[in-house]
């Protein structure tokens, strides 16, 4: 006799990621961050940078600060940004400022764990594959990415791990899903 059984469980990754990027009107910038990890991070070691017009030199660091929990998000943004975007912020910092043509980075402990164009390349004012553009845009981390890019891109193109929303569209801001490492289990018995 044999029975079967098919199961999915959501494994856990086991790092922070950059979740969403705002690059709207004036000074409508935030970058909000996920935790996949299956626990509390304290984000005393994280930062961001910003390098900017194709910089290899990134922005002082912007320190994030508190605790963020699983499966949540932190979002910074701009302290110039409008109201309803500053409403979801965890973080209000002025030096959270970029364009299109600007790399985000996210770092723990100096390491970069998550890549947000090229650092050190200039793109012009966006960079910009498959209609999908970081200028002027809100742009989501597709559901089946599970890890930040750690190593600087050659070549960066949006449209391979990122969703586009209009400019100033802020309905996703301070909330994400991910597949992180969804498993098919299955199961064959004899008895």
């Amino acid at each position: 006799m044999a029975f079967s059984s098919l199961n999915l469980v959501k494994a856990q990754c086991t790092e922070l990621f950059i979740s969403e990027y705002v690059e709207g009107g004036g000074l409508n910038k935030a970058i909000e961050i996920y935790n996949p990890s299956g626990a509390t991070v304290d984000l005393s070691a994280y930062t961001l940078k910003i390098y900017v017009n194709g910089s290899s030199s990134g922005s002082a660091p912007i320190a994030l600060t508190g605790n963020l929990m699983s499966d949540s998000v932190y979002v910074v943004v701009n302290s110039g940004a409008s109201t309803a975007l500053k409403n979801k912020a965890d973080l209000l910092v002025g030096a959270l400022s970029f364009s299109g043509d600007d790399a985000v980075v996210l770092r723990n402990n100096g390491a970069d764990i998550d890549i947000f164009g090229e650092i050190g390349v200039d793109p012009g004012s966006s960079w910009s594959a498959n209609g999908v553009s970081t200028k002027d845009k809100t742009l989501l981390r597709k559901f089946s990415i599970q890890t930040g890019v750690s190593v600087n891109p050659s070549g960066f193109d949006p449209s391979v791990e990122w969703d586009m929303l209009a400019k100033d569209d802020f309905s996703n801001v301070g909330m994400h899903t991910s597949a992180c490492g969804i498993v098919l289990e299955f199961f064959l018995c004899f008895i």
